[in-house]
């Protein structure tokens, strides 16, 4: 929960200086998207394609469920879970869509996407959503599999692809920086404000001594 409030208020916070900012982007956007359109290579442009697409669609949507499915196997209820992680990250793209037609951030200009983009840029959708999946299947990970290499190798795995949709978005000129950056605060507000609900996901209490 101090995670969820943290994530929350610190998401606020970007929100209001880019609206105060008056939507436009800070010095800090402008400089990484201009290096990152200097520094473009075609072997690098097209893995930052295939990680970017990997953002959104089927791979977050099979990470969601397998955490539900994960989540939800102590009471028996896998595919249950695996539909409530499926719907739980349907409304998280719910909330961040509403967030981003109400601010209404311009994207970056269109001559430096390296491909077509619509709607408005903060938070960022892709950033968004693969967050919402990365974060998630991490958290139920470290909460349900025992320790070890195995785990440890996932979650790391998770969190440098999570990071990566996140800067493929820049480097590709789809979004500003402090788009990427609201869209991981709010994903981890999401996350973490919801998941301690999860009763299959409560910590173990020992029985008191008598």
């Amino acid at each position: 929960m101090l995670t969820a409030a943290v994530s929350g208020v610190l998401f606020v916070l970007l929100t209001v200086a880019v609206l105060v900012h008056g939507r436009e982007p800070f010095g800090i956007d402008t400089t990484l998207t201009n290096w990152a359109v200097e520094h473009r290579s075609s072997g690098l442009t097209q893995v930052m394609r295939a990680i970017t697409d990997s953002g959104t669609g089927v791979v977050p949507i099979l990470l969601m469920a397998l955490a539900g499915a994960l989540a939800a196997r102590r009471s028996g209820g896998i595919a249950v879970g695996a539909l409530a992680g499926v719907g739980a990250l349907v409304v998280g793209q719910l909330l961040r869509y509403g967030l981003a037609q109400a601010i209404n951030r311009p994207r970056p200009p269109s001559v430096d996407w390296v491909m077509h983009a619509n709607g408005p840029s903060f938070p960022s959708g892709h950033t968004t959503t693969s967050a919402l999946a990365g974060f998630t299947l991490c958290t139920v990970l470290l909460l349900t599999v025992r320790r070890g290499a195995a785990r440890t190798a996932a979650v790391v795995l998770l969190l440098c692809w999570t990071v990566a949709v996140g800067v493929s978005r820049v480097y590709l000129g789809m979004h500003w920086a402090t788009d990427v950056l609201g869209g991981w605060l709010f994903a981890g507000f999401l996350v973490f404000l919801v998941l301690p609900a999860v009763p299959t996901l409560a910590p173990k209490r020992l029985p008191l001594p008598v």
